[in-house]
């Protein structure tokens, strides 16, 4: 957990006994206006970094069965259109209507008061980690293999071939006998053929669920929505790419074969569309598996993603640095020694108080595990 993460406890008499009451030494700097990151600050975030990669904490086990989400469309229609076009870390519940909150409120109460017997017992968080770990991966290494930046390529036609692999792997499991395509020696040939496997692999995972959809919980019913729509994205567009590559001749193992192939300018246009196409997806699915330092960072360091209030302290410094009279600086944005309640992320506005990109969207960068840490 970092040190931003909240618990709320409702009822402190419900399954917790107090052990002890103790007061600790804590490591307190001399002057607290200084923002220096001290060895005890460094070991929160370092401490908080351990449950950063799956399956995170596991002495928090989240119950997916009777959760309520704001991006339940049935439950919060007023929020789609406030959202459409922002990116998630700009998503706010201001703009929420009367009628949804109460919507939100009576299914909360309902799920507070509904015995855990009445769910179905299936594993969520494990049927989304299987896609996860499906596709996570091979996404961004196409995604990396269709960046002309990458140095290690090759020539265009081995580009594409190897876009081409990645797109064949993802779709494998699903190519059965009966979809042939019905003429590969033209790259805008129909491709209805190619349907039966997008259907295969858009339901693959969830067929049985959707079978017994009617014992599963309204809660339940928003994740197998949410795992419907995802498999869905996922496959439309990789198994249009696929299609694409085969019509364009990429795939030697479709029978039968294109007797020539696309020229290079079209496999320069195909390219150019598979990179919209993976960026346009990997965009929409926002994994964070995909928020991590590259290159990796060495064994001196760990991959930190800055968090409030850290990183605001660049910005910070930089304001404190600034010369005396300068009506362009700012007071400080977290001073450790004051009280700060007025100051969280949710006083700074959407975009926080920041004028720099990386304080409006911190990426993640190495730090030094040891002094100096280079925060």
């Amino acid at each position: 957990m970092e040190m931003d993460f909240e618990v709320m406890l409702c009822d402190f008499r419900s399954g917790v006994d107090v052990l002890s009451m103790l007061r600790l030494n804590a490591e307190v700097p001399d002057d607290l206006s200084k923002v220096d990151i001290t060895p005890g600050t460094f070991e929160v975030i370092n401490a908080g970094s351990w449950h950063n990669l799956f399956p995170g904490d596991t002495r928090v086990s989240l119950d997916a069965s009777r959760m309520v989400s704001f991006y339940d469309l049935a439950l919060v229609p007023s929020l789609a259109p406030v959202r459409r076009n922002q990116e998630r870390r700009l998503h706010r519940l201001q703009g929420i209507s009367k009628a949804d909150v109460e919507r939100i409120m009576g299914r909360l109460d309902a799920v507070l008061r509904q015995d855990t017997q009445l769910t179905s017992g299936f594993d969520w968080s494990t049927l989304a980690r299987v896609l996860i770990d499906r596709f996570g991966a091979r996404l961004e290494l196409l995604r990396y293999i269709l960046d002309d930046s990458s140095p290690t390529i090759g020539n265009l036609r081995h580009r594409a071939k190897l876009a081409h692999h990645q797109l064949r792997t993802m779709i494998q499991p699903y190519i059965i006998i009966s979809a042939i395509p019905t003429n590969t020696s033209n790259p805008p040939a129909d491709a209805t053929w190619v349907k039966p496997i997008f259907k295969l692999c858009a339901s693959s995972h969830i067929a049985h669920l959707e079978r017994v959809s009617h014992r599963l919980s309204p809660s339940e019913k928003t994740n197998l929505n949410a795992i419907r729509e995802t498999k869905r994205e996922i496959c439309r567009n990789v198994a249009r790419m696929w299609a694409q590559g085969v019509a364009a001749g990429l795939d030697s193992l479709i029978t039968p074969i294109a007797t020539s192939g696309a020229s290079d300018e079209g496999i320069a246009a195909l390219l150019h569309a598979w990179r919209a196409h993976v960026s346009g997806l990997m965009d929409w699915l926002d994994w964070s598996i995909w928020v991590t330092c590259v290159p990796v960072c060495s064994f001196e360091e760990i991959c930190y993603l800055p968090t409030w209030p850290y990183f605001l302290l660049q910005q910070q410094t930089a304001h404190a640095q600034a010369p005396s009279g300068d009506s362009t600086a700012k007071a400080p944005f977290f001073n450790p020694g004051v009280s700060h309640a007025n100051t969280g992320p949710e006083s700074l506005g959407p975009e926080g108080d920041c004028e720099t990109e990386e304080c409006q969207k911190p990426k993640p960068r190495c730090i030094r595990r040891f002094e100096p840490y280079g925060l």
